[in-house]
């Protein structure tokens, strides 16, 4: 959760957040679904999970580039917030 000591980072999701991904970055990826970020275990990469209200909850896991991801939707104190990320990062379309 993000607080007045940790503002949101732009640009990068952190564990907690929900995103969706650039189309095709998974395989049986759920279309227009919201993932959850579970942990970044090493730079770059994110543990993804369903949201516990799925249908496919207990039965998917994954991990994706953080480069894939556009939009992010993250809780505050004050609410939810999301925002899309540029069309492109590092040259590499999305």
């Amino acid at each position: 959760m993000v607080t007045t000591n940790t503002p949101p980072s732009e640009d990068q999701p952190w564990a907690g957040d929900l995103v969706q991904l650039r189309p095709g970055t998974l395989e049986n990826q759920h279309p227009g679904c919201w993932y959850v970020v579970g942990d970044i275990p090493e730079p770059g990469i994110l543990e993804l999970y369903l949201e516990d209200r799925h249908p496919g909850y207990w039965d998917f896991a994954s991990t994706a580039e953080a480069r894939d991801v556009v939009r992010i939707r993250r809780l505050t104190l004050t609410g939810a917030r999301s925002w899309t990320l540029p069309a492109t990062d590092g040259g590499r379309p999305r």
